[in-house]
């Protein structure tokens, strides 16, 4: 039986779980403040993402990669969740700012 290490408990636990919660605070940071494209909560945003697809990456490198379901997982594996992230955070990125930008504005 393998014990993951440290750097893989970690990754595993930014991409599945703090990743998003702070994708989600920071989303809601952006639509707070509605104050332009580049702020300091959209760089914010954008490197957490970049953190999660980073950090799905590194959990392969460790060498024993899982699922979110705690499968094995394999490199169409993490193909498809780095596209998914970048499409569905970028995305999100996107319609937060809209929101803020020019939804939002009085």
């Amino acid at each position: 039986m393998h014990s993951p290490s440290l750097t893989d408990v970690l990754a595993r636990l930014l991409w599945i779980m703090v990743g998003p919660v702070f994708l989600a605070v920071f989303g809601y940071w952006i639509i707070k403040t509605g104050n332009g494209w580049f702020t300091p909560a959209d760089f914010a945003f954008l490197g957490i993402l970049a953190a999660m697809i980073v950090a799905r990456w590194l959990e392969f490198r460790g060498g024993h990669p899982k699922t979110a379901e705690g499968e094995p997982a394999t490199a169409a594996h993490l193909r498809r969740y780095a596209i998914g992230a970048a499409v569905v955070g970028l995305s999100l990125w996107v319609a937060v700012n809209l929101v803020a930008n020019h939804v939002l504005t009085f």
